[in-house]
């Protein structure tokens, strides 16, 4: 009976080891996940127009307005909410009580830095129920060592440096307006777009900060 006790002491024994050893490999594996986690942010993109500002010398493509930047139609719509405190709706909010402004679209989304060929794109359209095709373009996020925002963003209007024969001989069709660039970010920190017509201001922020 003594034998038996001993033998069954030393399984129980074996079993708690081997027990503790599993145990602690799996909180190894959990920790070792946990810390390849991808840290999320949350993109915003507040996009506007200038009201009657001249084109200058930048360049337009007449008669392609039909023509949305590539990659839209395989891009994804943003569904996000921009935070409550954020800086761009105190932009949104100055650009709307601003008469040389109108704000074209403001979206927002959370997704983890990818290397860029991996990266989701997202797609931009306006918020002008009247004329959906006035804004289109896509905006993708990526990581290369740093944080980057690519913008190709159409925007349909009127050659501002025409003038009313022109148009009129011209058809008065549309011109498309683009903003196509790649700009490093750091998180926290508002970028400005620039283009004569119409400009986007893009934030990162680690998504849950404040």
């Amino acid at each position: 009976m003594t034998k038996y006790y001993t033998r069954m002491a030393t399984w129980i024994s074996t079993f708690i080891g081997a027990f503790r050893i599993g145990a602690i490999g799996i909180g190894a594996m959990a920790l070792a996940g946990i810390a390849r986690a991808e840290p999320l942010y949350q993109i915003e993109v507040l996009v506007f127009a200038r009201t009657g500002a001249p084109a200058g010398d930048e360049t337009w493509f007449p008669g392609e307005s039909a023509k949305p930047p590539p990659g839209v139609e395989q891009a994804v719509l943003p569904t996000g909410a921009p935070s409550a405190d954020s800086p761009l709706r105190a932009a949104r909010q100055a650009l709307q009580e601003n008469s040389g402004y109108r704000v074209l679209a403001y979206k927002s989304w959370t997704q983890s830095a990818q290397a860029r060929g991996s990266a989701q794109t997202f797609r931009l359209r306006g918020d002008n129920d009247a004329n959906p095709r006035e804004l289109d373009g896509t905006a993708r996020f990526y990581s290369n060592r740093s944080l980057f925002v690519e913008l190709d963003l159409a925007l349909e209007g009127q050659d501002p440096n025409a003038g009313l024969l022109e148009r009129l001989s011209a058809g008065d069709k549309p011109v498309l307006f683009r903003i196509r660039e790649s700009r490093r970010m750091r998180a926290r920190e508002t970028h400005y777009f620039d283009h004569p017509v119409f400009g986007a201001l893009v934030r990162v922020t680690p998504a849950g900060d404040g």
